[in-house]
């Protein structure tokens, strides 16, 4: 397991990239990453506090046993992220403004997402399915036909309940 706080990154993302694995659960406390390019994590499980932000262009996450929980959300400040679940457990997410959701999977769990702007899904795949945004909901690729949630239970809520273009 690896705890990890304090400040890595350059100021205003000028670090190109950030890479972190690890064979067990990494834990975000007090903790603030930025990056001008990606932010790639791989863990058994990723769990954060309520202060800790990941902040990038690129965000793509990897862990087994769930990223986030239904308390603290992992706050991000990102354009674009691809996070998967492999086993069990969710996918929480809070991104503070706008974002691309590209690729976000919970084999075995539910997706939990809040955004406090715009929320544009590619693709979306769990059990339940959560998407929250204080703008809009919409699809990211409107030209493509193919299928941008798939899940049992899906629950979306934006600023004026108008969801367009999804699948």
């Amino acid at each position: 397991d690896f705890k990890m706080t304090g400040f890595v990154g350059g100021y205003n993302g000028q670090v190109g990239g950030i890479k972190v694995e690890v064979a067990g659960k990494l834990d975000f406390s007090n903790a603030y990453l930025t990056s001008g390019e990606t932010i790639q994590l791989d863990a058994v499980g990723i769990t954060s506090d309520a202060v800790s932000v990941l902040k990038t262009r690129g965000l793509n996450i990897h862990a087994d046993r769930g990223i986030g929980n239904k308390e603290n959300k992992l706050s991000i400040q990102v354009d674009t992220v691809e996070a998967k679940v492999g086993f069990t457990g969710g996918v929480y997410l809070r991104e503070a403004d706008e974002i691309v959701l590209s690729e976000v999977i919970s084999v075995n769990g539910e997706v939990d997402i809040f955004a406090g702007a715009e929320l544009s899904v590619d693709q979306v795949e769990a059990n339940q399915v959560v998407l929250e945004s204080l703008g809009h909901i919409v699809e990211a690729s409107p030209v493509d036909s193919d299928v941008d949630v798939t899940s049992s239970e899906i629950i979306l809520r934006d600023l004026d309940g108008v969801i367009t273009e999804l699948e």
